[in-house]
């Protein structure tokens, strides 16, 4: 009976991808790796995000943050960094609003500079369609009372999205499927 418990547990331990040697995930970094780590200039993680970077800035000409990350998994192709609004819903939709999209970021690339523009060239990455189905940084903008809480993920890909610029999110996050290696999240505020 013993045995046949044993043989379950390794079953199960095998479907769930982990290495018995080492306890760590087969498609991830070893256990003395660090983990992917994100950070946003101008804002600490929960705080709250600079009027530059939203429709509160001047003139209403926002740009987007400079974005930095460190310790990608081995393996990565291309990153995806998304911006969205998980306090809005459309509609009243599953779906929150996304802000900003880019994808196929150079495996090797560690950052983003501030102030990509809808005409960025593409070694920095490809943009895909914001809330205004428009490829670019679209600066948060809730409406007056209660912060928003905007996130900014970015994903570890062991391979490049084949899809042109203005793709929508769907799309971008359908193609990347079964394709992460890793990701980190970093948490904003913003109201007005």
């Amino acid at each position: 009976m013993r045995t046949k418990a044993l043989l379950s547990l390794l079953a199960v331990v095998s479907l769930a991808g982990v290495n018995l040697k080492t306890g760590a995930q087969e498609r991830g970094r070893g256990p003395s790796g660090p983990p992917m780590k994100l950070t946003v200039d101008s804002v600490s993680d929960g705080g709250t995000l600079p009027d530059k970077f939203s429709c509160a800035a001047p003139g209403g000409k926002f740009v987007s943050p400079a974005i930095n990350w460190s310790n990608p998994p081995a393996g990565t192709q291309s990153f995806i960094l998304l911006l969205h609004d998980t306090d809005a819903r459309p509609g009243k939709k599953v779906q929150d609003v996304t802000h900003w999209m880019i994808f196929n970021i150079p495996g090797s690339s560690t950052g983003l500079p501030e102030g990509v523009t809808q005409d960025a060239p593409a070694s920095l990455g490809v943009q895909a369609g914001n809330i205004r189905n428009q490829p670019a940084y679209f600066g948060p903008c809730p409406p007056p009372g209660q912060p928003h809480h905007y996130i900014f993920e970015l994903l570890a890909l062991d391979t490049k999205v084949d899809l042109q610029a203005g793709a929508s999110r769907e799309d971008v996050l359908k193609a990347a499927d079964g394709h992460v290696l890793g990701s980190a999240t970093y948490a904003t505020l913003f109201h007005r």
